[in-house]
């Protein structure tokens, strides 16, 4: 029944619409305030789970543990990283690729993670670059205007030059497009105000991110034969027949939001030893010393040919010789404590300085993996207990939850009270003018037209309602003609042909004037 068809099209279509926003609750993407992330594969790393062009789509979820896939922001290389986690230490979590045999340098925290692997799209990644080149995204776009300009065109005009379709009262129209509105507003405002409802007004405050950085200079004696400047500088060799004494020089700079009071104490000490036999010595260089403030500064001077006697007389005593040289390493002993936005902060740090050294000169131990061998910098975070106000990405922007419990409330109601009104309306018309309830339940099979030549029609069959009439047009899959005579006291009549037979329902004050013949 059409009465029926109608209420059910539209709740399809209401269905439809929530399960769009469902579908981008789901997929929207993080920029526009959803909750997932597209990563593109680029490169061999995670081999054999994900290949170079293979897309990855990632969601943020509220806890990381080791065995996850994740991508993070590594701050160093300024590039997204996707690799699994295999260590959590101290608020970082240690990566590594599947395909690589090393550790990941950069340990990101919870602030810095994307999201956690979702949903795998093999080479979907390669589609997505090659439609994102200028020329190729042209020539779609203008293949998709060509199918509409076809689509546009195929429609066959009548005589008189206009496209062939159902003429829809602009009543009926617009009363659909009101209530699909009203509907779908109400849905949309329905699921927002289930998300906010669903998420506590209140959150822990994100951790409180500090940095600390250790630089390490050193000079010595020596002379213009051997060195440009006369002297050594920091990152050259020292050659103990020119001098014993290494002038060490060290700076501590903590940087971090919010700094409340600090106060710290350094200590530098020495480990002399070498990894093949595993024997080592620690030499304490200087006493603790106290400092205030984020920035400071100390210094102390080491005996080269102390070290290298110190040496030669464990050898003497064990029998034991080194091919290779042996390490020396110094170390600043760092504690710092105080408060940092109001938190309480307290933190050991220990950058060293390795030189490899043998019989005849100290030299730096340079790392390949480590940007600048003289100074070292670590990254920690303090757990804040401070409750701040739990906001919603919502396109684009960190909404509060309680504003957006009050949006979703709102047009909730609004979008009900506008499907209310719509029924109220509704009934009204069907009360107040029978042709305008018409024209809105079936306008979309409504077709206006002209009175010339009605006085021909035979035979007619009048039926007892418009539903009845409407039920053979769907059947027979036609049109409603219908036809409006002022002439004839407003009278409207509905007329549907089938097989040379019309069957008629007429509405308005002069029913009795009617065209045509009775059957």
């Amino acid at each position: 029944m059409r009465t029926l068809r109608r209420p059910i099209a539209i709740a399809l279509n209401l269905l439809l619409a929530a399960s769009l926003i469902a579908v981008w609750v789901a997929f929207a993407p993080a920029g526009l305030g959803g909750q997932a992330s597209y990563v593109m594969i680029n490169g061999s790393s995670m081999e054999p789970n994900f290949d170079n062009g293979d897309l990855v789509i990632v969601r943020q979820v509220s806890q990381y543990q080791v065995g996850d896939i994740i991508t993070y922001h590594d701050a160093v290389l300024g590039a997204y990283i996707i690799h699994r986690v295999v260590e959590v230490e101290g608020g970082h979590f240690i990566t590594k690729g599947d395909n690589n045999t090393w550790l990941d340098e950069y340990q990101p925290t919870a602030s810095e993670i994307i999201g956690k692997y979702w949903i795998y799209l093999p080479k979907v990644g390669s589609a997505v670059l090659w439609i994102r080149t200028p020329f190729h995204l042209a020539l779609m776009i203008g293949l998709l205007g060509g199918l509409l300009m076809f689509d546009m065109i195929s429609q066959n005009p009548n005589k008189n030059g206009r496209k062939k379709k159902g003429n829809a009262s602009g009543l009926a129209g617009t009363f659909e497009v009101l209530v699909y509105t009203a509907g779908f507003l109400t849905l949309a405002f329905a699921v927002v105000s289930i998300l906010a409802f669903s998420r506590s007004t209140l959150r822990t405050a994100d951790d409180i991110q500090y940095k600390q950085t250790g630089a390490f200079s050193y000079t010595a004696a020596g002379n213009t034969g051997v060195y440009d400047t006369g002297s050594v500088q920091s990152g050259d060799p020292v050659f103990t027949k020119l001098t014993c004494s290494l002038n060490l020089n060290f700076s501590y700079t903590l940087q971090a939001a919010q700094m409340g009071a600090i106060a710290a104490t350094q200590q530098f000490y020495a480990v002399v030893g070498d990894d093949q036999s595993g024997w080592q010595r620690t030499l304490p260089l200087t006493e603790a010393k106290s400092f205030n403030g984020s920035v400071f500064g100390n210094s102390t001077t080491l005996d080269l040919c102390q070290v290298e006697a110190m040496v030669n007389s464990m050898e003497s005593e064990t029998g034991f010789k080194l091919n290779s040289s042996y390490s020396l390493k110094v170390v600043s002993h760092v504690i710092a404590g105080g408060t940092i936005a109001d938190q309480p902060f307290s933190e050991d740090f220990e950058p060293s300085l390795t030189f490899k050294f043998d019989s005849l000169h100290f030299y730096i131990d340079e790392d390949p993996t480590l940007p600048n061998p003289m100074q070292t910098s670590a990254v920690g975070n303090i757990a804040n207990s401070t409750q701040v106000a739990n906001t919603i990405k919502f396109l684009g922007l960190n909404l509060p939850v309680i504003s957006m419990r009050f949006i979703g409330v709102a047009g909730f109601l609004v979008g009900l009270g506008g499907l209310l009104a719509l029924m109220m309306y509704y009934q009204a018309v069907s009360k107040r003018n029978q042709d305008a309830l018409i024209q809105i339940k079936y306008g979309s099979l409504l077709m206006n037209v002209y009175d010339r030549g009605l006085e021909n029609l035979a035979p007619v069959i009048d039926v007892t309602s418009i539903d009845d009439l409407a039920k053979l047009a769907m059947r027979e899959n036609v049109m409603i003609m219908h036809l409006h005579l002022e002439r004839r006291d407003f009278v409207h009549y509905y007329l549907v042909q089938i097989h040379g037979t019309t069957y008629r329902f007429v509405t308005g004050k002069g029913k009795e004037t009617e065209p045509g013949k009775a059957g």
